[in-house]
């Protein structure tokens, strides 16, 4: 599930980049998904400075093909739904 959610976040960022972290449509896009697979919501938009941070670099990472970080923060996120 990390695998297609991390793939489905960067590859939405990367054709519709939000500067402002504004990216509304791609938290609709996480949602649906995390809705059709059965998940628990997650929050897609951090706004604690390290998570945020993290999740920016991520990003920059899946810029340059590497989804391993990006990867490491659904991961995190799916976690921490299930311990709720």
């Amino acid at each position: 599930m990390a695998d297609l959610l991390s793939w489905a976040d960067g590859r939405f960022q990367w054709i519709h980049p939000f500067r402002d972290f504004n990216g509304r449509v791609g938290r609709i896009i996480l949602a649906t998904l995390l809705y059709k697979l059965a998940l628990r919501h997650v929050e897609t938009a951090p706004t604690e400075a390290v998570a945020r941070r993290q999740y920016l670099e991520a990003l920059r990472a899946v810029d340059q093909g590497d989804y391993g970080p990006l990867k490491a923060v659904w991961i995190r996120r799916l976690a921490m739904a299930l311990e709720r």
